[in-house]
């Protein structure tokens, strides 16, 4: 994805954070369209890497077209 993917899609805001679980944090980050007000539907994405290939920057692209094109968090 990062190669052939999506590249410098503007968003309102993109935040970086963790999820607790008893295996050790999570890396997670939220997105958010430019002008975002109130609640928005949410989609969660899950990449297919398998826990061996892809992180957050690789899909980084790809989220944030999710997120402009969608209309979503």
């Amino acid at each position: 994805m990062q190669l052939t993917g999506p590249k410098d899609v503007a968003v309102g805001k993109a935040v970086n954070f963790t999820i607790p679980t008893p295996g050790g944090e999570i890396r997670a980050r939220s997105y958010a369209p430019v002008a975002a007000a109130g609640p928005l539907p949410t989609l969660i994405y899950f990449h297919g890497g398998g826990f061996v290939a892809g992180s957050l920057e690789s899909h980084d692209g790809l989220c944030r077209l999710f997120t402009v094109e969608g209309g979503f968090r």
